[in-house]
């Protein structure tokens, strides 16, 4: 297997949005594209990663290849690769070679691990509500309620999507008009924590898009504006008994 990929700030906050989540993980390269999926220990935060061959300058997977990687090594060694570097990565039985050509050309081989893996799925859940929204808006929101909750209340009606956060010494409220046609009402509340670990890769897109139900997990999905690469989250609700 062998690609190489010059847009190196997104596939960097990829591997870091990854070594958040997970120590290990599977990238399983296919013919067409490179999938990857992450759950956490905690088993309430759920990542996939998806890139189409036609997100990379060059893909070449003559046959199905996983490698599991250390996720923690793989983003020290990526963040001493350059937004202007080229990136080009080969794997052999043992190792993932990671070259970035720039002023200088740097090799670095990272060990495989050899375990057994199989890859989490997520559950599949049919969301009454979708809406989108600016990346760094719901970013934003994040670090306004933090300073006061540990806990995001999020609320959708016909014409709002309101962030509530309260704790002891206060509350505060967030709200959004989305533009969308929704006829339900929405409510369901999430770790703030939790959130802001997942907005780690708020710099991939300028957009999010938010699925959301009744006390069910949040989906949140970020995509190049180019199609060719996504990133999908799946975060558990806290259920908060009055």
């Amino acid at each position: 297997m062998k690609f190489e990929v010059s847009d190196v700030k997104s596939f960097k906050t990829i591997i870091d949005g990854l070594s958040v989540l997970v120590d290990e993980c599977g990238f399983e390269f296919g013919t067409e594209k490179v999938e990857v999926n992450a759950l956490d220990k905690s088993h309430t935060t759920f990542m996939s990663v998806e890139l189409d061959k036609y997100y990379f300058d060059e893909y070449d997977c003559p046959a199905p290849f996983l490698a599991i990687v250390d996720t923690q090594q793989l983003n020290k060694i990526m963040k001493r690769c350059k937004n202007d570097d080229r990136l080009i990565c080969e794997t052999d039985s043992m190792n993932m070679i990671l070259t970035f050509k720039g002023d200088s050309d740097r090799t670095f081989s990272l060990r495989l691990i050899d375990n057994e893996y199989e890859s989490p799925k997520p559950p599949m859940i049919d969301y009454p509500v979708t809406i989108s929204i600016p990346s760094g808006l719901f970013n934003d929101t994040l670090g306004d309620l933090k300073i006061l909750s540990d806990v995001i209340k999020i609320r959708v009606d016909e014409d709002y999507i309101r962030f509530d956060g309260e704790g002891q010494f206060g509350d505060a409220e967030i709200k959004y008009i989305h533009g969308e046609n929704i006829q339900d009402y929405i409510e369901s509340s999430f770790s703030i924590e939790k959130l802001t670990e997942i907005m780690k890769v708020k710099d991939f897109s300028e957009t999010l898009t938010l699925s959301l139900g009744n006390d069910i997990p949040i989906h949140i999905k970020s995509e190049l504006v180019t199609r060719d690469a996504r990133l999908t989250f799946m975060l558990a609700p806290r259920i908060i008994n009055d």
